[in-house]
């Protein structure tokens, strides 16, 4: 039975808009419930500063993204931030100007691949589901960039 989902903007920014997933059946967003379930980490304000800078000064440059497979994931790798942050926040980074945010948490000390993390792995993997079927959605001509490099819809709904 396949699931569905809706893109949403999340927060806008002058270089960078960020969108978010809400999961039908789910009462709030992927992005929302990952700065809710963090809200209290100690890391968390690192996230939130470089979704500002981001947003604001740099624009969503590849390399401030740390790659999973098909997904991305913030803080950038630690030679940019030069400071060392647990929470890892996984997203799919789609242009300069435009980032869809899902889940996340703390990825536990000792274990090399998200994947196998009891905490991130599950995140990890719909991140990974979801980014794929946004690519295949994009493909497929369902939805794409304005002049800004920016989603040409409010909401886009995907089959995952």
């Amino acid at each position: 039975m396949p699931n569905f989902a809706t893109i949403i903007e999340f927060q806008t920014f002058r270089e960078v808009t960020f969108y978010t997933v809400k999961i039908d059946g789910d009462n709030k967003s992927l992005g929302s419930q990952f700065i809710e379930s963090n809200k209290s980490h100690k890391h968390i304000e690192i996230l939130r500063t470089w979704i500002s800078n981001i947003g604001n000064k740099r624009g969503a440059n590849v390399d401030l993204f740390r790659n999973e497979r098909e997904a991305d994931a913030l803080p950038p790798p630690i030679e940019i931030t030069m400071k060392a942050c647990k929470l890892r926040w996984y997203c799919l980074r789609m242009s300069r100007s435009t980032v869809i945010l899902f889940s996340g948490g703390e990825k536990t000390k000792g274990i090399n691949n998200a994947q196998d993390c009891p905490i991130v792995g599950p995140h990890f993997e719909l991140a990974n589901k979801l980014s794929y079927a946004i690519w295949e959605a994009f493909d497929n001509e369902e939805f794409g960039f304005d002049q800004r490099d920016r989603l040409n819809q409010k909401e886009i709904r995907i089959e995952f």
